[in-house]
């Protein structure tokens, strides 16, 4: 009996980095209004299961800025939580897409 649950236990897991590690990759997003165009770029890291690195990279009128962000993802409602800040991002999986704040980041293939 034992050696099943270990055996579900280690399956089940398995299961869960693999549809979490879909989420890797590079996501971007561009706007722009009267005053300013900007182009954000997130580049999107596994570090281990449920834990990811984040660097988002902005580009606004030719400044660059650099942000590093680690994050713990929620399987069950599919949201990445910035650790220290607690931002939060989601993640729709079917359509490769990265919703923050008011910004959706598509996946580059």
């Amino acid at each position: 009996m034992k050696r099943i649950l270990l055996y579900l236990f280690v399956f089940t897991g398995c299961n869960t980095v693999k549809n979490s590690a879909d989420l890797q990759g590079v996501y971007t997003c561009g706007y722009q209004n009267e005053f300013y165009t900007t182009y954000d770029t997130l580049i999107v890291k596994i570090i281990r299961q449920d834990l990811y690195r984040i660097d988002r990279r902005t580009n606004a009128n030719q400044k660059m800025k650099i942000e590093k962000w680690t994050l713990q993802y929620d399987t069950e409602k599919q949201i990445l939580t910035e650790i220290k800040k607690g931002k939060f991002l989601l993640w729709y999986p079917d359509k490769q897409l990265i919703i923050y704040g008011n910004r959706n980041y598509q996946k580059l293939k």
